[in-house]
């Protein structure tokens, strides 16, 4: 698809996620110590980068290569966490505080790199179209790489939550995949940027025009399409269990979105809502509950 094709994303992605970063830091400046309720990020890159790894590289459809990292449980486990990450942002620095929690649990956690993004290559972003595509291809090489008795926790936060949840409704979607955590996915693309632009106070005429116009320039350059990176679209085909995780005061990502994303799921699921907490920060907020429902999670499904 476009080969050779000079392809971008549109910077004004860029700036938006640079509005949702400066939203969080700031939401973390509330926080005692600025260390997000005891979770420095340096503290917890410096622990996982101790934890013993194994580096891998797949090929996409498309021949961009994509970088993936397992950090490795202390004793030997046949579970597996797999993790997607959020728009703008590695592997690493979006799961650091989680493979620790996870490491603590006695899990291995395997990290991508997504298309586009930290190591990996990629002619642009797609806000969990391909990505979610790439994610199969990953899962279908790890089940092949340590054997079909793995069992899988698929866990996505932000962008890599709707990334997940599209992941799980891909028919291919591998078996050793047993459930699925989405914390505070947005509900499409086109939604997700139609909230942000109407956050700057833009008339909703003028915004809904905005998206529209932002959509055509960016397949228009990429190929790709922002109606495909709508999980709210297929959560009805997801058939494992789900878990949608989200911040009431989130104003990057709704909880009205993450209401939505339960409610059209038909699989077993879970709904928990975490109070005056913004987007991603969950976990920051409440590590403790948020791993206490993470845990049972683990015990009734993997």
């Amino acid at each position: 698809m476009y080969e050779g094709m000079d392809t971008t994303t549109p910077e004004i992605l860029y700036t938006l996620a640079e509005y949702q970063t400066n939203l969080g830091a700031l939401s973390r400046m509330l926080i005692k110590g600025n260390e997000m309720n005891g979770f420095p990020l340096n503290g917890s890159i410096a622990y996982d980068k101790a934890l013993p790894q194994e580096e891998y590289t797949i090929q996409n459809k498309h021949g961009h290569t994509l970088y993936g990292t397992l950090y490795k449980a202390k004793e030997p486990t046949n579970q597996y966490v797999v993790f997607t990450h959020g728009f703008n942002m590695t592997g690493l620095t979006d799961a650091c505080r989680y493979i620790r929690e996870y490491n603590k649990l006695g899990l291995n956690v395997f990290v991508m790199d997504h298309r586009h993004e930290g190591r990996s290559e990629g002619d642009a972003v797609t806000f969990g179209d391909q990505e979610s595509n790439d994610t199969v291809l990953w899962l279908q090489f790890l089940e092949k790489e340590k054997g079909p008795s793995i069992k899988v926790l698929l866990h996505g936060v932000s962008m890599g939550s709707s990334t997940a949840l599209l992941t799980a409704a891909h028919p291919d979607l591998p078996k050793s995949v047993k459930c699925l955590i989405a914390d505070c996915g947005y509900t499409s693309a086109k939604d997700e940027f139609y909230h942000v632009l109407r956050a700057f106070h833009l008339p909703k005429t003028a915004a809904a025009l905005l998206v529209t116009a932002l959509s055509k320039y960016y397949h228009l350059r990429s190929g790709y399409n922002l109606e495909d990176a709508a999980p709210i679209d297929h959560n009805k085909d997801i058939k494992i269990p789900t878990m949608i995780m989200h911040g009431d005061d989130d104003i990057f990502v709704p909880v009205s979105m993450g209401y939505q994303n339960y409610e059209s799921l038909t699989c077993p699921r879970e709904l928990h809502i975490f109070p005056n907490t913004s987007h991603s920060a969950s976990q920051f907020n409440y590590n403790d509950e948020y791993f206490s429902y993470v845990k049972e999670y683990i015990k009734k499904y993997l």
